[in-house]
């Protein structure tokens, strides 16, 4: 079977909700500025979160998703945020 983009990103959006928490951020105006990613069972306050900064231009468009020390590990914690440098 043939998938196009917009399914197999549906198929991958569905198998992960299986496996892994995710948590976002938002601003005043709608816009992600942070996600969260975690093992199901993880706890809210363990260090074992991914976490991932959304940058944008001045036309609200994202032009970069950086990981907390640049780094993709589950080792973080979500409230913590603002104390890691995100590259």
């Amino acid at each position: 079977m043939v998938y196009n983009e917009r399914e197999l990103l549906e198929l991958v959006k569905n198998w992960v909700s299986l496996y892994l928490t995710e948590r976002i951020d938002y601003d005043d105006s709608g816009n992600m500025i942070y996600a969260w990613y975690a093992p199901a069972w993880t706890a809210e306050n363990e260090a074992k979160w991914i976490i991932m900064k959304y940058e944008y231009n001045e036309n609200w468009k994202i032009i970069a998703k950086k990981f907390a020390d640049w780094k993709a590990e589950f080792k973080y914690k979500r409230w913590e945020k603002e104390t890691y440098t995100y590259l």
